[in-house]
């Protein structure tokens, strides 16, 4: 369930076993609340915007971290991976965050 201002970007949003009130910088999992960075929370919303849709590495480093050019860095697998551990409840069997062999990755809330 999303909730959105009038821009279209989520100001909260909940899958699975997590909460999240992007606006307040808020996560919980739950119920008990988790730090995530703000590049943990960025990357997240933008995984949340764009459910359902198969993202690829350039375009995070282009849209989360303004990188641009930068395809052959491990930093979205390092930032997928944690929060992986952060919010699914089998990280090694993700519900939400998932690897698209060669192409990327796909949130599915």
């Amino acid at each position: 369930a999303w909730a959105q201002n009038g821009g279209g970007a989520p100001q909260a949003a909940s899958f699975g076993r997590a909460q999240i009130a992007f606006d307040a910088h808020e996560v919980t999992v739950d119920g008990a609340r988790i730090e995530l960075t703000r590049l943990e929370l960025d990357l997240l919303r933008y995984f949340v915007t764009h459910a359902g849709r198969v993202l690829t590495r350039a375009e995070l480093l282009e849209n989360v971290w303004h990188l641009h050019g930068e395809t052959n860095t491990r930093t979205v697998d390092t930032f997928v991976m944690r929060l992986r551990q952060q919010l699914e409840q089998d990280p090694r069997a993700p519900r939400h965050f998932h690897a698209v062999r060669g192409r990327g990755y796909k949130f599915t809330p």
